[in-house]
């Protein structure tokens, strides 16, 4: 074993494809009374059946990868809270996303990515073809081709190969595609609508965010470590995913522990050395009893 971290991870279960990305919309228009409200709604409603088909169909470009996995699961949920003018509607947008297995795990997966923007404009043109080519940074198709990208990048980046200490982030073809967003949007009143997915671009562009990427990319291996049977090879990362936790801010930390507080207490406990329990118990107070009800099982040679 090579003094830095190498691993290959090899897998021979479920190769990700395509079709593996399951997507779930919902477009939810909060008015609820009046003749005008149940014609708009049944509009929305056959348009949210096109719209969904379209998502289906689209070419994501997603690459093939070897992994335990069965798909990467999301939601999208759109709130319609007023109509603007025609077409034109002001809501909110809920997306949460993971990759999730079908088999049973000494640590499970689940959807483990949330974003929310509220007050948010958007064009739905309940009258036409949804059209997810349209690069018109407006229509509500380009809000969600954003966000599936985002997930994207953050789902793939959880499946990095963490072959050496530089390891290549799984999800920066999807970061350039978020990149590029940025190039599409011209004009003042489009920047103003698009400032929190903008801010969101500048992480990337700047790397702000790399540390929160390469923490989760570890974990994950870990964790794929772990759920099949190979301990010692999980042990291995827990300095690496130390580390990477104590370089991030507070805010971060905590939603990285809100997330993963039982599988990192796992990991944690499979290293004799229990100062990595105590950085746990010491970053993590809200989950200390899960930390102190660990005890250590020395590992078979």
């Amino acid at each position: 074993m090579k003094k830095i971290l190498i691993f290959l991870l090899v897998v021979t279960t479920t190769v990700l494809y395509g079709e593996e990305l399951d997507f779930g919309l919902s477009i939810i228009y909060t008015k609820s009374t009046g003749q005008s409200a149940s014609t708009l709604k049944n509009k929305l409603r056959l348009y949210k059946e096109k719209l969904q088909d379209e998502i289906d169909d689209y070419d994501w470009e997603t690459q093939e990868l070897d992994m335990d996995y069965d798909k990467i699961q999301t939601s999208i949920k759109i709130t319609i809270e007023s109509e603007e003018s025609e077409y034109k509607f002001r809501g909110l947008i809920n997306i949460s996303s993971g990759i999730i297995s079908d088999s049973r795990l000494d640590i499970p997966s689940k959807m483990d990515i949330y974003h929310k923007e509220k007050d948010i404009t958007f064009k739905l043109n309940y009258d036409s073809e949804p059209n997810m080519d349209d690069n018109d940074p407006d229509r509500v198709e380009n809000l969600i081709k954003f966000y599936i990208n985002l997930i994207l990048t953050e789902n793939y980046d959880r499946l990095s190969y963490v072959d050496r200490d530089d390891f290549r982030l799984g999800g920066d073809y999807f970061k350039n595609k978020l990149i590029d967003f940025e190039s599409t949007i011209s004009g003042s009143s489009a920047r103003n609508s698009w400032d929190k997915r903008l801010k969101i671009i500048q992480q990337y562009v700047q790397n702000s965010n790399e540390n929160e990427r390469r923490l989760v990319a570890c974990y994950y291996n870990a964790k794929y470590f772990y759920n099949n049977g190979e301990k010692k090879r999980a042990r291995l990362f827990v300095k690496y995913i130390a580390r990477y936790l104590k370089q991030l801010e507070q805010e971060d930390q905590e939603e990285f522990f809100r997330n993963y507080f039982f599988g990192i207490g796992d990991i944690f406990n499979l290293e004799e050395d229990r100062k990595y329990l105590n950085i746990l118990k010491d970053m993590d107070p809200k989950h200390l009893r899960i930390y102190r009800s660990k005890k250590y099982k020395k590992l078979k040679k």
